[in-house]
This record gives structure tokens, sequence and C-alpha cells, in this order.
């Protein structure tokens, strides 16, 4: 009985406060946060579909649209994704900070998880990009072609250390210096292609829970994780 009210507990905080808190810290849709831009026309909009050429008139291609159309990522596979990461860390008896928004003065993360184990701190950063992304190495920008437009968008790589170092300092500044901490790159659109020399460093969202399994994240080390899973959640941003 214990465990289904935790996991209705985590789909409550996955599907409803995770999105919620994001738009509140940001001003923008939880999924136009991970691709740049938003995923969906609102209402009274014309020809500017994710990927879209301004002004095409969707009108003449709708049959071609349904067929050939590639995408970003909708939020059903963002937010399975921080789901299943939720239940991994359940699974395992780790500690999920979900959203992993944290902010201490000046320092702040915006990663959509963050997971306790024992071997550190894994923070899980997601990136919705569609199409066919080129992953050039030690570049700062990569680019994503989707329907025929090509565009410049922020290294996932770079994005996701620099989470990682924001990250380090907020333990080495509540006394937790020795814990070691990565961020994990995942592209959670099912299609997208990754290219280049560093497509290796990013993973899709189906190889998540793998990856989280490997022996690098899971050996057994001194971490105490309910203990530090609390102390960083002190800085959690919640909604108000």
């Amino acid at each position: 009985m214990a465990q289904t009210v935790t996991l209705f507990i985590v789909l409550a905080v996955v599907f409803v406060l995770l999105p919620a808190i994001l738009k509140k810290l940001t001003g923008r849709d939880f999924t136009e946060l991970l691709v740049g831009r938003p995923l969906f026309r609102r209402k009274g909009e014309k020809g500017r579909a994710a990927g879209t050429p301004s002004g095409e008139d969707s009108k003449g291609e709708e049959h071609d649209n349904k067929e050939k159309k590639e995408r970003n990522s909708t939020k059903a596979d963002i937010l399975q994704t921080v789901s299943d990461a939720a239940s991994f860390a359940r699974r395992n008896q780790y500690y999920a900070i979900i959203p992993g928004v944290l902010k201490k003065e000046e320092l702040e993360t915006k990663l959509p998880a963050i997971i306790v184990m024992r071997s550190g701190v894994v923070g899980i950063n997601l990136f919705g990009y569609g199409g066919a992304v080129s992953a050039k190495k030690d570049d700062p920008e990569w680019t994503q072609t989707m329907n025929g437009e090509t565009r410049s968008i922020p290294s996932p790589l770079a994005v996701s250390e620099n989470m990682r170092k924001v990250l380090m300092q907020i333990l080495r500044e509540i006394g937790y210096p020795e814990v070691e901490v990565t961020v994990i790159s995942v592209f959670t659109q099912k299609e997208v292609r990754i290219t280049g020399p560093s497509a290796t460093e990013v993973i899709h969202s189906k190889a998540l829970i793998g990856e989280l399994g490997k022996n690098r994240y899971v050996r057994t080390k001194d971490v105490d994780v309910k203990k530090l899973g609390e102390a960083l959640s002190f800085f959690q941003v919640r909604k108000k």
C-alpha cells in the first residue's frame, strides 16, 4: 500500500508540479526550455509548427506534413523520461529530487531530475531536439537539421557541464566537497539522429536506465543517500 501511495506522489510531481515549477521560474513552457522554442502552436497561429519555416501555408502541406514532418519531443516524451528516472530511484532506494531546481544564493541548477546514489550525485539533463543533430566535439554550438531547416543550438554537453560545475559548487558549500558529480545529457525524441565526434557522449532516453545501472554509478561508496538527499532538497525551489 505504501509503495502505491509513493508511486502516485511521484507521478503527481512529474506530470503536474515539474512543468508548473519550471514555467513559473522561467516564464516558458517546460518543453520550450528543452528545445529552445515552443513545440505547439497556440490557437490562431498559422504556419509555424516546430521546425516549420515562417509563413508556410500549413493547409497546402497538411497531407505531406502528416507523413513526413519531423518533430521535437512532446511533453509526453519528456515527462515519461523523468517518470522512468523517478521509478529507477525508488526501486533502488536512491534519493530523487524532482525537479532538480536548486538555488543557493547565486548558484542555481535547472535540471529535470537529480538522483543521489551511493556512488555520488547524478543530474539528468533532458534535450528535446528532433531531426538530425550534428554533435561537434568541443564546439559551444551544434546544429539541428529538421524538415529542411538548419539552425544552431547550444551544445548539450556544454550546458550539462555548466550544470555539473554549479552542482559541485553547491555540494562544496554545504560540506560535501568529496562527492562525485555527473550530469548525463539525454535526448528524449525517439527518432532523433545524432552524428559527429561527440555523438557517443549523449544518450537516448530509452538507454537512460541502462546507463544509470552501469558500474560507475552503482558501485558502493560512502555516500549517505538519505542525508545528502535531504541536504540538497533544502535548496530545492518549490512552487508556492
